[in-house]
């Protein structure tokens, strides 16, 4: 079966990191702007887009910044190849539109920094009796000598 832009073999579900190799601008049969993008992963080509509708184009900017690096200050140079070279993660889910499977490719957000929360680490040391102590590494001004 052969996929969009020549891709013959269904891409594999999951999370892969990407590496942009083109983006341009194009209207959807609506009318709504979308940035598609070709990104390679290890398995192939996929064609992620974002959407600049009403509705869509918060979203889509806050991707184009925080997950494509974007600094820039006009959204219309995109397709001129800033964005080639530039690393990112994306989840790969298969649909199926019109009778065919594909692989649905969208961009994800980078995780946010984990702090560590002090009222929730100290709450959890009431378990500290659960532990089982032979399994416990003694510190080193427990040793017998």
């Amino acid at each position: 079966m052969t996929y969009p832009h020549g891709q013959r073999d269904l891409h594999p579900e999951g999370f892969f990191d990407a590496t942009v190799e083109k983006a341009v601008w194009r209207q959807t049969s609506k009318g709504t702007p979308e940035l598609s993008l070709w990104a390679k992963t290890e398995h192939g080509i996929v064609f992620p887009s974002l959407y600049f509708s009403d509705k869509a184009a918060a979203g889509s900017v806050e991707k184009v910044q925080k997950s494509l690096g974007y600094t820039g200050s006009n959204l219309a140079e995109l397709d001129n190849g800033c964005l080639v070279g530039v690393e990112v993660r994306l989840a790969i889910n298969h649909d199926t539109y019109e009778g065919k499977t594909r692989a649905k490719a969208n961009i994800l957000l980078p995780r946010k920094e984990q702090v560590s929360d002090e009222s929730a680490a100290a709450n959890v040391s009431r378990f500290n009796a659960l532990l089982d102590p032979s399994l416990v590494k003694k510190a080193d001004d427990d040793l017998p000598f």
